[in-house]
């Protein structure tokens, strides 16, 4: 084998969980809505290319912002690079256009789901860093605000200990198993 192979395992995975939001979300749309207890708790770059927002929204969140589906949106419209919906911020409707690649968290706490993205542009970050801070409050006050999405990627308890060499990418897929 090439010792100049190098296979980008962790943007392998980011896109396979894009996938799995944009599958979930295709889902949703195709229904107008959520079922049972599942929400959706998203955070994305407000600054990131591609993203459309109003400029009301541009000055409360210039960076990041965390919203919610569950139970007031409209016309959540699912594509190939990206989604829009409508939700409402202080009872006031906005539209929003979210490139996946400005995602930096996914959770549906309801699952016990959650994954968090590099975001185009970024420096180059681990996907086993230390969490990101959620940025701002939830955009929408109508609804109470679930916990900030957490890492899943931490090896479970009763993994036995390694020792990976220096610079090894390692994700347990132990951590993404249900616990029963």
């Amino acid at each position: 084998m090439a010792a100049d192979l190098f296979f980008r395992y962790d943007l392998l995975v980011q896109n396979a969980y894009l996938g799995v939001v944009r599958s979930v979300l295709s889902q949703v749309a195709a229904t107008g809505e959520l079922p049972g207890e599942h929400h959706f708790v998203i955070a994305f770059r407000t600054d990131a290319r591609g993203v459309k927002i109003s400029p009301r929204l541009q000055r409360e969140w210039p960076q990041e912002i965390t919203i919610i589906l569950q139970h007031q949106f409209s016309n959540l419209v699912v594509g190939e690079e990206g989604f829009s919906v409508t939700l409402f911020f202080r009872s006031v409707p906005e539209t929003l256009h979210v490139p996946f690649t400005a995602l930096r968290a996914f959770a549906d706490p309801a699952a016990g789901f959650s994954f968090q993205f590099n975001v185009e542009g970024e420096e180059n970050e681990e996907l086993d860093s230390a969490p990101r801070p959620a940025g701002s409050s939830p955009a929408k006050p109508e609804q109470p605000s679930p916990p900030s999405p957490s890492p899943r990627d931490t090896p479970a308890k009763d993994a036995p200990p390694s020792a990976p060499s220096k610079g090894d990418k390692i994700v347990s897929i132990d951590a993404f198993r249900k616990k029963s």
